[in-house]
């Protein structure tokens, strides 16, 4: 099956200013996928994507977006990820190479961790089915006396020589599809 290769990078950052090092890394990482292969980058980067929350999150929602944005990425989760009684932050983020293949995303909110849980769902490839030879008989040049006047000249009579029924019904079938086939031919399409 010829489909594209698909790679997932789950991604955890301390808490923090974002540093040079991590945008280094995660660079190194998305520069070894290869070109023609889809990715997932998803995970806790612990930079909160909601609009002008926090002036020092501000530089690194910067930095993340600059690499998302040399990767072609799209980031799709737009809610909250993390949910406490005083604060809400987007900070569990997704990113794709061809949105146009996602068919849906979102957060998922359960009470088993103070995060939820982002997910996506991609449209798979469906493997191309072969193409079907249909086979039929042209009677474009078919002409019923002709054909019937032809079959007349057969020599059947040997047919009843034969002791075996299988081996007589085979002989038959042979002269009866020669003749057939000279003015009905077999054609495929």
């Amino acid at each position: 099956m010829n489909c594209k290769k698909l790679f997932i990078l789950s991604v955890y950052r301390p808490p923090g200013p974002l540093n040079d090092e991590f945008i280094l890394n995660l660079d190194s990482a998305l520069s070894s996928i290869p070109t023609n292969a889809e990715f997932v980058l998803l995970g806790d980067f612990n930079v909160n994507f909601q609009d002008g929350r926090f002036s020092t999150q501000l530089n690194s929602k910067q930095k993340l977006v600059r690499l998302a944005n040399i990767y072609h990425l799209e980031q799709l989760i737009v809610e909250p990820t993390r949910v406490a009684e005083s604060s809400s932050t987007l900070i569990d983020l997704l990113f794709v190479k061809n949105s146009h293949k996602i068919v849906d995303s979102g957060v998922i909110h359960l009470p088993i961790s103070d995060h939820s849980i982002i997910f996506c769902v991609i449209k798979g490839g469906v493997k191309k089915a072969p193409s079907r030879i249909v086979e039929f008989r042209s009677y474009k040049r078919y002409c019923k006396d002709t054909f019937v006047n032809e079959l007349g000249e057969v020599n059947w009579h040997f047919i009843d020589e034969i002791p075996d029924l299988d081996s007589a019904i085979s002989a038959w079938s042979t002269l009866f599809t020669d003749v057939t086939d000279c003015h009905a031919p077999i054609k495929k399409q």
